[in-house]
């Protein structure tokens, strides 16, 4: 991870790369994966910690999260999304409804387009900024 990022762009990021692992995997362990990538990545405790946060928020609020993503994303079925861009929904939509006190929503949603830019494709940032711009508006 870049040394230049902000911890909660570095936490989103880990968090990206957590919850995108734990697609291909029965259960995610999430304590286990943060102890491997915070040594990998020399990452520091406010970083683990928000990651830790939104991996957590995000498994626990999984079918509100989803649903709500799939009501705002027309013709789209979350089955047919990219698991790379479906999990920078995931995240932004739990910071929108579940963490607007720590993060205001507007932040999460640039934070969403950036990671789909360095992660996914333009499109897919679009794609990202309309879907979490509705889910905002329904907040």
């Amino acid at each position: 991870m870049e040394k230049d990022l902000s911890k909660r762009r570095q936490a989103r990021e880990l968090a990206l790369q957590i919850l995108f692992q734990g697609e291909f995997l029965e259960s995610i362990d999430v304590d286990n994966s943060l102890d491997f990538f915070k040594v990998a990545l020399e990452t520091n405790n406010e970083t683990y910690v928000y990651a830790k946060h939104l991996c957590m928020g995000v498994i626990e609020n999984k079918e509100t999260i989803d649903s709500t993503i799939q009501s705002h994303s027309s013709n789209w079925k979350l089955h047919r999304m990219a698991m790379v861009d479906l999990n920078i929904l995931r995240i932004s939509t739990f910071e929108i409804l579940f963490s607007s006190d720590q993060v205001p929503p507007k932040s999460s949603i640039d934070e969403a387009v950036d990671l789909a830019k360095k992660y996914s494709t333009q499109e897919s940032s679009k794609f990202i900024n309309g879907v979490l711009d509705q889910v905002l508006k329904n907040a």
